[in-house]
């Protein structure tokens, strides 16, 4: 719940570049950025000696990103660590970033500019999906780099583009279909069990009954220590519940957004979710742990 004073937020995946991040902000007002940056867990889960170099450049600018923003323009910097080479992951610490602070209120801006092409597309991807402002900072030219890390060297001094003249392209948002409440419960479930072989359709409903999702919820008393749906009024409850999720909500899910499939394993039906659907629940910025 927001608290009624709209902040900025600036969210900048961040690189080995120093301008591009921080030249927006001559002009532009913020009360809080996000930096994220590499885990360093590289393709060769950063033991390599290319690894540690690029570990130890990435920190190079992270600090001088953080020492602008904080000293220069007093912005508050929180630093986020995450896989940037993995699109997955890159979507889902996105994501939820910027879901939590939509929820606070804030008005939410990504940099799509400031680290490699992966990073852009993720960025550009959750930034549309949420319907927040996208943009892009121009470089004049790339730094030169004299192969030695010190103040000697442009590339050290400014990262790898030279940003003098703070120009920037907002992008116009495409309008995505996310999934909803009741889809991101369902994608979840079905993304946690997805090594499982696939979650019944009476197993959604105690999903759905377990968060009280309207016209799902569980009447306790209806149901037996002994058997789970002894009497006519509960197995009739159960009919009920189980006709509204394939009709209602399954149906959609499988045809439309294709976020889900179905399958048999003898009589059982059973729903597996499809890789758009992982990438719809990662999007979401809710997804939950797997407790």
């Amino acid at each position: 719940m927001g608290t009624g004073i709209e902040e900025i937020v600036h969210i900048i995946p961040l690189g080995h570049e120093f301008e591009r991040a921080i030249r927006p902000f001559d002009t532009a007002k913020a009360n809080r950025v996000y930096l994220i940056v590499d885990s360093g867990a590289g393709s060769s889960n950063g033991t390599s000696d290319r690894d540690i170099c690029m570990q130890e450049l990435q920190e190079h600018y992270t600090q001088m990103v953080t020492d602008h923003l904080m000293k220069e323009k007093q912005i508050d910097v929180i630093v986020r660590k995450t896989m940037t080479f993995d699109l997955t992951a890159f979507l889902k610490e996105l994501s939820s970033i910027i879901y939590t602070e939509l929820a606070k209120g804030s008005r939410v801006h990504i940099n799509m500019s400031g680290s490699g092409r992966l990073a852009a597309v993720a960025a550009t991807l959750a930034g549309m999906a949420h319907g927040i402002d996208v943009y892009y900072v121009h470089s004049e030219r790339f730094a030169e780099d004299n192969g030695v890390f010190d103040d000697t060297n442009e590339r050290y001094r400014c990262g790898v583009s030279i940003c003098k003249k703070n120009i920037v392209t907002n992008f116009t948002n495409f309008q995505f279909v996310m999934a909803n409440e009741v889809e991101t419960l369902i994608l979840q479930k079905l993304y946690n069990e997805k090594n499982g072989g696939g979650v019944s359709s009476s197993e959604l409903v105690k999903v759905l009954e377990e968060h009280g999702v309207e016209g799902f919820e569980r009447n306790q008393d209806e149901y037996s220590k002994v058997r789970k749906y002894q009497d006519k009024n509960t197995r009739n409850d159960m009919s009920r519940k189980l006709m509204r999720l394939n009709h209602s909500i399954l149906k959609g899910m499988i045809e439309d957004k294709k976020y889900i499939t179905k399958g048999k394993s003898g009589r059982k039906m059973l729903f597996v979710i499809t890789p758009s659907g992982e990438y719809a629940l990662h999007l979401s910025g809710k997804e939950m742990s797997c407790d």
